[in-house]
């Protein structure tokens, strides 16, 4: 059975501002698109459309459903990027300031 959109809802979905169009939201709430296959950027929109409706009283999906598999693979995969990009210093006794290991890191909630 395929996913519709109310009017309200494919109100708040027309004046979004992402990327994110109708027919993709429909495939992802619906999980023939997986959490993993989405791209950082589609991830973003989807969690701020979902939000919107859910505000507007027109939820897509579960609150559990987007705390514990959309916004934690936003999590993971910021992570991921977090770790990618830290820089180890070359040098153990190297003073330049690119060189100087990261002594905290911030941790998303």
């Amino acid at each position: 059975m395929d996913m519709e959109l109310s009017p309200e809802q494919q109100r708040l979905v027309d004046t979004f501002q992402g990327e994110l169009t109708a027919a993709a939201l429909l495939e992802i709430a619906s999980g023939k698109r997986s959490v993993e296959q989405l791209a950082t950027g589609e991830l973003l929109d989807f969690l701020q459309l979902a939000n919107s409706l859910y505000r507007a009283g027109e939820p897509l999906i579960t609150d559990a459903d987007y705390d514990f598999l959309y916004l934690a693979e936003l999590r993971n995969t910021l992570f991921s990027i977090a770790l990618n990009r830290r820089q180890w210093p070359r040098r153990l006794r190297c003073r330049q300031e690119c060189c100087r290991p990261i002594r905290h890191m911030i941790l998303l909630r």
